[in-house]
């Protein structure tokens, strides 16, 4: 089956879980939304307090029952993915106001490694 989705703005970040089953994708009007891809229905969207949070990179981690983002503001956030909840939150060595995460990746021994565009390789536990 193949399914089509799509926002009505730019699209800044989307990221699959491993099976395929979860689907994240935020805008640039600050939508976004976690997709349940056998269904096409919307799981949650993150809850958040502030305007304009634009996610940069997302890695759907724990066979999608969470979600790590990285922002354009060198934030790196650990979600709930059924509630949309913020449960941890870290922020990037930032060695100049552009700073962003470029790639994220889940160690095997349970262990965040983030690369930001400076360079920087950092390992952050859950």
């Amino acid at each position: 089956m193949i399914s089509s989705f799509s926002r009505p703005q730019q699209i800044t970040s989307v990221s699959f879980d491993d099976a395929n089953r979860r689907l994240f994708i935020a805008d640039a009007l600050d939508n976004n939304v976690i997709i349940d891809t056998q269904t096409t229905q919307s799981v949650s969207h993150l809850d958040y307090l502030e305007r304009y949070r634009y996610f940069r990179q997302a890695l759907f981690v724990n066979h999608g029952k969470n979600l790590i983002t990285a922002t354009s503001k060198q934030s790196v956030i650990y979600w709930d993915t059924s509630s949309g909840k913020e449960l941890f939150h870290w922020d990037i060595t930032a060695y100049n106001a552009g700073t962003t995460v470029f790639s994220m990746v889940m160690k095997p021994n349970g262990k965040l490694l983030t690369l930001s565009s400076n360079g920087a390789l950092e390992t952050w536990s859950l």
